[in-house]
């Protein structure tokens, strides 16, 4: 069947971002969808007054994208049910339905006791609200379709489904991999499945979640769609339009996921994820948390143990959603690189610090060590009567860094602290017996920073 209300997306600008093979194509009203989730927030926030990160991107919103030839009349209503969806962070009535039937069934068991990745992967589906955005396809796009029509190419629209759930975790993972270990210490992604499961880093998983898991079952998907619409696809037009409107669903979010707000712009945008504010009382029970870590992993590094250990420190160990801290002044790695970073720099601007009058360990570093202190004291003394150091000061203080070796100390103490922390880690799981994946994620994180 002809596609009515959507035009095609350059392949060469989709390959910029993401890797799909299916086609791109991007709603003709695009304008009155941009239109519904600017109302919806609005509306949203009159009611609520919280708020949040949906569906909207840079190169389209994700029904722009994921639902393109969804009929004008129609397009608006599906974009606010997306919206509060990304709201309020739920899947629909009717996928709850699906996953309360399938913990129920025999085997059923919780995200992170399944093993088996086929097993996880429906259970990933089913939370994901597969069924529902499927339900949607059928709504927006008017189709005249009944439940036993669409059973027929179940097998093939799941598959579809299932690509967009992978692609999403590919793009999703570092949002999730904050916000969900602060909020409750679990993960449902497949980057975080394949990490725990096979024991490896982050990328390690990325690259087989793209390699051995969505790019075979996208390649399923192309023939079991193909073979169907050569032996069904003139006596069932109505059943081939679906499929296609399946595929695009998957290469549209794929588009999406690859460069979206809600996973690209999260730390600009912290508070308004997901409508769930990062509040000073959450900020306040990490800082409380991390503090008890330091007892530990002090004691562990020194190949000792805290005196009692209790419950909570125990459980915070094994499901940790805390920012390690490992140096002796709480400072955390991340904050210590601010100087040796270039992306440090783009993000948050020329050694703001010294506008902020930090002392850093570098400027205590150039402070103990410098020739020239008093000058260095007066910049810092101008510095706190003007609120502000011009660039060309910076310049002068960093270049007087540089000759301190403040610069090569901090770094030097940063690859210590970070093989300390490494070695309590390792001291940690091998004491508990049990891998910290969490933790491990976040040294490497950290780590990665200064590289």
């Amino acid at each position: 069947m002809e596609l009515l209300y959507s035009d095609p997306v350059d392949p060469q600008i989709v390959a910029r971002s993401c890797s799909t093979r299916l086609a791109v194509r991007k709603s003709r009203y695009s304008h009155i969808v941009d239109l519904a989730i600017e109302e919806f927030m609005e509306e949203w926030n009159g009611a609520v007054g919280k708020d949040f990160c949906g569906s909207a991107g840079p190169c389209g919103s994700l029904i722009a994208l994921g639902v393109p030839e969804a009929k004008p009349e129609r397009i608006a209503i599906v974009t606010k049910a997306t919206e509060f969806l990304c709201a309020v962070d739920v899947r629909g009535q009717a996928v709850v339905e699906a996953l309360n039937q399938y913990r129920s069934s025999p085997g059923g068991k919780r995200a992170d006791e399944i093993h088996d990745w086929e097993k996880w992967l429906a259970y990933r589906w089913e939370s994901a609200g597969c069924a529902l955005f499927l339900v949607f396809i059928v709504y927006a796009c008017e189709l005249d379709l009944t439940q036993s029509d669409l059973d027929t190419v179940q097998h093939i629209a799941w598959k579809g489904m299932a690509i967009t759930v992978l692609s999403n975790d590919l793009y999703s993972f570092e949002v999730e991999a904050t916000l969900d270990i602060q909020a409750s210490g679990k993960i449902s992604n497949g980057v975080w499945h394949l990490m725990k499961d096979r024991d490896i880093t982050a990328e390690e998983a990325k690259h087989i979640l793209l390699t051995e898991k969505l790019r075979p079952l996208e390649e399923q998907f192309l023939e079991e769609k193909a073979a169907f619409l050569r032996a069904y696809g003139k006596e069932l037009p109505q059943l081939a339009h679906y499929l296609d409107l399946v595929e695009l669903t998957a290469s549209g979010n794929w588009y999406w996921s690859s460069q979206c707000y809600r996973y690209h712009s999260w730390r600009e945008n912290l508070t308004r994820f997901g409508g769930r504010p990062i509040s000073s009382f959450n900020i306040q029970k990490l800082d409380e948390a991390a503090s008890n870590c330091d007892d530990y992993i002090n004691a562990a590094t020194h190949n000792g143990r805290p005196s009692k250990p209790d419950e909570g420190w125990a459980e915070m160990s094994m499901n940790d959603h805390t920012m390690m801290k490992t140096n002796g002044n709480g400072n955390p790695l991340k904050h210590q690189r601010q100087y040796l970073d270039k992306k440090y720099e783009k993000e948050k601007g020329f050694a703001e610090d010294l506008d902020e009058g930090k002392l850093s360990l570098p400027m205590i570093h150039l402070l103990n060590n410098s020739a020239d202190r008093l000058m260095i004291e007066h910049i810092l003394q101008q510095r706190s009567h003007d609120g502000s150091m011009s660039p060309e000061m910076k310049m002068l203080v960093l270049e007087k860094m540089n000759e301190a070796g403040s610069l090569a100390f901090t770094l030097e103490t940063l690859r210590s602290i970070e093989t300390k922390a490494r070695e309590a880690l390792a001291l940690l799981e091998e004491q508990s017996g049990i891998p910290n994946y969490i933790l491990r994620y976040l040294l490497t994180r950290l780590s990665d920073v200064g590289k």
